[in-house]
């Protein structure tokens, strides 16, 4: 079972109609409602089945994540010779790579492994505090199951569906570069400035008509940060 934190505390400050005393209500907030990772049995299953017919490579350079990363159709060519192998499966949550993350690594053993995820989680109702706790979870799973594989946290991009949501995804960037900074061999991947123009808004050519999910021009933005910080060490692998 995946464990689920505490919410922060609301507190809430009121002032007696008679006299001067002050009172303080506390009231505690549920966690988020943590869905069944099972949801996403079938997709795993046709992971395995693709791998029962052509094994990854051993040592791959594994992407998994959310549907930014399950539709990044040309990631064997765009990081050609590093052993590219897309897993992701849209919708997605980090709790779901938690659960599923023996099954997505077990014929690959990655030597890396790139991941996506906190951009559905926030919009879900997860806090900053919960998803820090499951990404606490996440990489003790990974050291545990991969001790020396490397890992790399790519951050929330500022998507024009989701700019209301934008001042809590930049918070959660700013924890999670911190935190990769304290992590073995993590690093932190900054996609998301570069999607914003010179007005601090999303760049909207960047994005496919849902305004959520990114087209060609989204993926290549991502590409020119992240290939030359991936290739300096992947590169000689």
């Amino acid at each position: 079972m995946i464990r689920v934190p505490l919410r922060a505390m609301i507190v809430t400050l009121a002032i007696a109609t008679c006299g001067a005393t002050s009172w303080i209500v506390v009231a505690q907030q549920p966690p988020a409602v943590i869905p069944d990772p099972q949801r996403f049995e079938k997709n795993i299953l046709a992971f395995e089945k693709l791998e029962s017919r052509t094994a990854p490579p051993t040592g791959s350079l594994l992407f998994t994540g959310s549907s930014t990363i399950r539709d990044w159709s040309h990631l064997d060519t765009d990081f050609q010779g590093l052993s590219a192998v897309g897993r992701g499966f849209g919708g997605s949550r980090l709790t779901d790579v938690i659960f599923y993350l023996d099954r997505l690594v077990a014929k690959s053993s990655p030597r890396a492994i790139v991941i996506y995820e906190g951009d559905n989680d926030l919009h879900e109702g997860v806090s900053i505090e919960e998803l820090m706790e499951h990404y606490d979870q996440f990489y003790s799973k990974l050291r545990t199951r991969l001790p020396e594989c490397r890992l790399y946290v790519l951050s929330i991009k500022p998507s024009p569906s989701r700019w209301r949501e934008w001042p809590v995804s930049s918070e959660a960037n700013l924890r999670l570069k911190s935190w990769c900074a304290s992590k073995k061999a993590t690093t932190f991947i900054d996609v998301a400035t570069p999607m914003l123009d010179q007005n601090g808004q999303p760049r909207r050519d960047l994005f496919s008509h849902d305004r959520l999910h990114m087209n060609r021009k989204g993926y290549q933005v991502w590409i020119d940060v992240m290939k030359p910080l991936i290739l300096k060490a992947e590169g000689n692998s």
